[in-house]
C-alpha cells in the first residue's frame, strides 16, 4: 500500500531496527510505501528542526514536506528552514473566508507583503477553502488576480484545499505534484512512486495519506527464514522421537539407555 504520513505533532519514533510500521490499522513498509512525511505542526523553531532532521534518518525514501498558513510568521519560519539546510518541501496554505471572496482584489493587495516575501521559499501556494460561498470561478478569480500582481507561477503551482472542489486536479498534493517534487527533493532513484490509483478519497484529491495520532513504533517480525528453520528443526526432533519409541516397543534398547 502507498500512503504518505501526516505528521500533526512531534509523535515518537521507535524503529527497534524494523523497517515495518503499523499506522491506523494499516502495515507500511518505510523504505517502499511512504513517499511523503507531511508536516502540519503549525511552526517551526529548533525543536521541529531536529525533528525532522531525524525523522529524514529514518525515512529515506520519503519527500520531507512542510505545511504553514500564510501568516506574519510564514516568513521568519521559511528563514529557519534555509538556515537549517534541511532539504524539505514547503507548502503555504492561504485562508480564505466569505468576506474575502467579495472582495477579491483587496484581499489580494492585504495579503501582498507577505506573499511576496515568501513565494520565494515555496513550492506551493494553496487557497484555504474557510467560505461557504467559493466555487471554481472565485478560485480562479484568486489565483489569475496574484498572477496578474507579479507572482507569476504555473497553474499547478497553486492548490485549493478544505473545499468540494478538492477532490480534482486542483488539489495541494496529487499523484502529478507529488511526482514533480520527488524529482526535486529525492536523491535516490529507487523511491514509492505515487499514481492517480493512490488518489482514492472521494473528497480529497491528494494522494492517500493517513494521520498519525500516536508514537510509531517499528513492527519486530521473524523472518520467514528463521520461521523455517525452526519448522525443520522441530520436525526433525518430533521423527527421532517418534522412532525411538518404535524401538522401544519392539524391545529394542538404544546403546546410550544401557548403562
Amino acid at each position: 500500500m502507498i500512503a504518505s504520513l501526516m505528521i500533526n505533532q512531534m509523535v515518537n519514533v521507535s524503529m527497534n531496527g524494523s523497517k515495518d510500521i503499523e499506522v491506523n490499522g494499516h502495515e507500511l513498509r518505510i523504505d517502499r510505501d511512504i513517499p511523503f512525511i507531511r508536516y502540519k505542526i503549525g511552526y517551526v523553531d529548533n525543536r521541529v528542526i531536529e525533528y525532522i532532521r531525524m525523522m529524514q534518518g529514518i525515512f529515506t525514501k520519503s519527500v520531507h514536506l512542510v505545511e504553514l498558513d500564510l501568516n506574519e510568521h510564514s516568513a521568519e519560519y521559511l528563514d529557519m528552514l534555509d538556515a537549517s539546510e534541511l532539504s524539505v518541501a514547503r507548502f503555504l496554505y492561504w485562508h480564505i473566508d466569505d468576506i474575502m471572496c467579495n472582495n477579491i482584489e483587496a484581499s489580494v493587495r492585504e495579503y501582498m507583503p507577505m506573499i511576496v516575501a515568501t513565494i520565494n521559499k515555496i513550492d506551493g501556494l494553496m487557497i484555504y477553502d474557510d467560505t461557504s460561498v467559493l466555487d471554481m470561478v472565485t478560485y480562479r478569480k484568486f489565483v489569475m488576480s496574484l498572477q496578474n500582481t507579479a507572482i507569476r507561477r504555473h497553474d499547478d503551482f497553486y492548490g485549493l484545499c478544505n473545499s468540494p472542489f478538492s477532490c480534482s486536479e486542483y488539489a495541494c498534493l496529487t499523484a502529478v505534484k507529488a511526482r514533480k517534487l520527488q524529482a526535486k527533493y529525492c536523491t535516490d532513484v529507487d523511491v514509492p512512486l505515487p499514481t492517480s490509483n493512490h488518489q482514492d478519497n472521494p473528497t480529497c484529491g491528494c494522494i492517500r495519506h493517513f494521520i498519525v495520532e500516536s508514537d510509531i513504533i517499528g513492527l519486530v517480525k521473524s523472518s520467514k527464514k528463521e520461521v523455517k528453520k525452526e519448522t525443520k528443526k522441530e520436525a526433525k526432533e518430533t521423527k527421532e522421537k517418534k522412532e525411538t519409541k518404535k524401538k522401544e516397543k519392539k524391545g529394542f534398547i538404544p546403546y546410550g539407555k544401557m548403562f
